[in-house]
């Protein structure tokens, strides 16, 4: 009897665990495990695509996010931690109903993280999303 429930108990586990690893990966991608090098002088534009990669860029560099929801679904205001990167002023007019805009500015060395959510849609098939980058600034 006792084998026969473990049986069942390994059998359920088996069909409830590829969904719940799915919506987790969805929430929370695996950073990259190489970092794209910025050029000097040039704006570093993000969008939800770029979600789990790493940046190097040097000090004085702006950093723009974009990132693409609904009126129904927006994105959380993003977060930064780390105090490589500051919240900068853009001077850029309102964005298009469903994106959320971040600006900052590579201020100095070190390492900080942006990240934001976004709630599931009413789809039965749509899971939370998470967007997270690691910017390096030399």
């Amino acid at each position: 009897m006792r084998g026969a429930r473990t049986g069942l108990t390994l059998i359920a586990a088996f069909l409830v665990l590829p969904g719940c690893r799915q919506v987790q990966h969805q929430a929370t991608p695996v950073p990259s495990p190489r970092a794209v090098g910025v050029p000097a002088g040039q704006v570093l534009r993000l969008s939800e695509a770029d979600s789990g990669h790493a940046y190097i860029v040097s000090v004085g560099t702006p950093i723009e996010v974009y990132l693409h929801g609904s009126r129904a679904a927006m994105w959380s205001v993003i977060n930064r931690a780390g105090d490589a990167v500051k919240v900068a002023p853009s001077g850029k007019g309102a964005l298009m109903i469903g994106v959320r805009g971040g600006f900052f500015a590579a201020v100095r060395s070190g390492t900080a993280r942006l990240s934001a959510t976004r709630p599931p849609c009413h789809d039965a098939g749509c899971a939370i999303r998470g967007f997270i980058v690691t910017i390096t600034v030399h």
